[in-house]
């Protein structure tokens, strides 16, 4: 059953379409890391995802994949994740928080060809005004004259210091995906560069040599498609071949 839903977690339709006809069978370590980099549903659905993981998956160690040497980050995934949605939930009601020395901004990401981004003009003392803001221009401002917007983000930033902020991304209904602070909490960001720096996985695709790609989302950042020449994969423990995690 789990593993049914982690197929809606994966961000590429011709790859969950692979990987359920292949009834590819999750490890623990890429079934958090799937919840984790999907962009469609809720940090409060990934984390319902995650605790059926550690209801339902075997326990395991996290490992850093690049090098030889293999380095133990965590000695459970079980306790990573509690801990990662713990800090998840801080840094949540922190973004909410009036601080009294905190402003937010907003910009919008457009269904365009290209890099199309609106940057809002305005500064606002609350998470809630700036949000309010941001609803009503992704649902009617800027559809007139401009592609539909397909994602707005939020970033509250702490006046008088360098590179203080917490980021917020959504979906145009509001809904929250993620939260991605930056010197609001020096100690635990840390914890934070586990599934994007030290989680790597070869999983089967469909594509060969030759085949033309296209990643829809990419398009908000560069429109052009790309010839495959080669899939260059390093699983989490250095090899080219699926690890046994269990």
């Amino acid at each position: 059953m789990l593993n049914n839903l982690l197929y809606n977690c994966i961000n590429s339709k011709d790859i969950r379409k692979h990987l359920e006809e292949l009834d590819y069978q999750f490890s623990s370590l890429e079934a958090a890391w799937l919840v984790w980099q999907c962009r469609t549903i809720s940090i409060k659905e990934k984390h319902k995802l995650w605790q059926q993981i550690i209801d339902t998956m075997p326990d395991c160690a996290i490992k850093k994949h690049l090098g030889e040497n293999v380095d133990i980050l965590d000695n459970s995934l079980h306790g990573f994740l509690n801990e990662y949605m713990k800090l998840q939930d801080e840094y949540i009601e922190s973004f909410i928080r009036d601080d009294g020395n905190c402003v937010y901004q907003f910009e919008l990401t457009l269904d365009g060809k290209g890099y199309n981004k609106i940057n809002d003009k305005w500064i606002y003392s609350t998470a809630k005004k700036c949000f309010d803001r941001a609803m009503a221009a992704s649902s009617a401002e800027y559809n007139e004259d401009h592609e539909k917007v397909i994602w707005f983000r939020i970033k509250k930033i702490k006046l008088d210091c360098k590179y203080c902020y917490i980021e917020t991304d959504y979906l145009p209904d509001g809904t929250m995906v993620n939260i991605t602070p930056c010197g609001f909490f020096a100690e635990e960001d840390n914890i934070y560069d586990v599934f994007e720096n030290y989680m790597c996985f070869t999983f089967p695709v469909p594509f060969r040599k030759g085949d033309v790609l296209w990643d829809p989302w990419i398009k908000y950042y560069t429109c052009s498609p790309v010839v495959l020449e080669s899939i260059a994969a390093k699983s989490i423990d250095g090899s080219a071949d699926r690890p046994n995690h269990k």
